[in-house]
């Protein structure tokens, strides 16, 4: 049988590289050093110096899995990936944090003005946000707009039915937001006026898919994607974005190939 292969060995962070050698050398070759220092010579001759790293700088969270893996909580290599990649998590921090907080209370100063119309079900509204895009593409009329929200909820409401006052809450939803994908604003007059074509098709594609106040992640490789421009534009485009109003940036992203944190921002048009 060949030996499990580290995934981890050159990750940023030493005390993740150490965690990853611990779980494989408990779980696969019962604590013995030298059986995996046989398999892995290239991996062995580092941990100790990954060793004095955990124990001197590790995080608290990462002395917990730790210990995890050292009592046994942990059998298997795919439960230790799992509580890693639940560590590894991008945290919601700073404007980000912000954000959600402002949601929360959003919903709640809802649920008071609304009362009985009021609809507790954020799976049927992200479903409604997404089918708002496709009806404005659609220039749809009320009638397919109504039938449309039947569907929706039909798939995304567990009761399966709402009351005539929470369909028109929801109906009413869904044309705010039809409304807001087809209107024309005076950011969009400003970014035409910069006569830069990657920045308006970027402008465009950000427009088509998201709605006024609604948070995005976007990776380097989705906005070269998006723009259909090369990484080294990707930082203008969107620093530029952000300077004419079209977009804020509530939280930073991590460059690498081991981070899952992209820069998350929210459509302001």
């Amino acid at each position: 049988m060949l030996p499990i292969k580290f995934k981890f060995v050159e990750h940023p962070d030493k005390s993740v590289r150490f965690l990853e050698y611990t779980a494989i050398l408990r779980i696969f070759y019962e604590n013995k050093h030298d059986r995996l220092s046989e398999a892995h010579e290239d991996v062995s001759r580092n941990w100790m110096h990954w060793s004095d790293h955990f124990f001197s700088k590790t995080k608290a969270e990462h002395k917990e899995l730790h210990l995890k893996i050292i009592n046994k909580s942990i059998e298997t290599i795919e439960q230790f990936y799992e509580a890693l990649e639940a560590l590894n998590k991008p945290k919601l921090r700073g404007k980000a944090l912000t954000d959600v907080k402002k949601r929360t209370s959003r919903k709640t100063f809802q649920q008071e003005a609304l009362g009985s119309a009021f609809i507790d079900n954020n799976a049927l509204f992200s479903a409604a946000t997404k089918e708002a895009f496709v009806l404005s593409e659609e220039n749809a009329n009320d009638e397919t707009i109504s039938r449309k929200i039947h569907e929706l909820v039909m798939l995304h409401n567990e009761q399966k039915e709402l009351t005539l006052e929470q369909m028109e809450t929801l109906f009413n939803y869904v044309k705010s937001k039809i409304y807001e994908h087809q209107k024309l604003n005076r950011v969009e007059a400003a970014i035409l006026d910069q006569d830069n074509k990657t920045l308006y098709y970027m402008y465009g594609q950000l427009k088509r898919k998201h709605i006024k106040g609604e948070t995005f992640a976007c990776p380097t490789n989705v906005a070269c994607q998006l723009a259909k421009c090369s990484k080294s534009d990707v930082g203008k485009v969107m620093k530029k974005l952000e300077h004419l109003g079209a977009i804020t940036k509530i939280q930073k992203g991590k460059a690498g190939a081991y981070s899952k944190q992209a820069a998350i921002y929210r459509f302001e048009c």
